[in-house]
């Protein structure tokens, strides 16, 4: 999540609503690992990405 969030950086987690909304950060289980990401939607779907250009984006 550079350059939002780097190295060492404390993340603190609301888990009491749990609700997606458009262009904010969660914490997400994907595929067994927990991964930082930005959602949002487009085109009827939510995808997941970092705010680091190199990174890719995923469902």
């Amino acid at each position: 999540m550079k350059p939002t969030l780097g190295q060492g950086d404390l993340v603190i987690l609301h888990t009491g609503d749990v609700r997606p909304i458009d262009g904010h950060v969660f914490a997400v289980n994907y595929e067994g690992s927990l991964v930082i990401r930005r959602i949002f939607r487009d085109a009827g779907e939510w995808w997941l990405n970092c705010d680091h250009p190199r990174c890719k984006t995923f469902w």
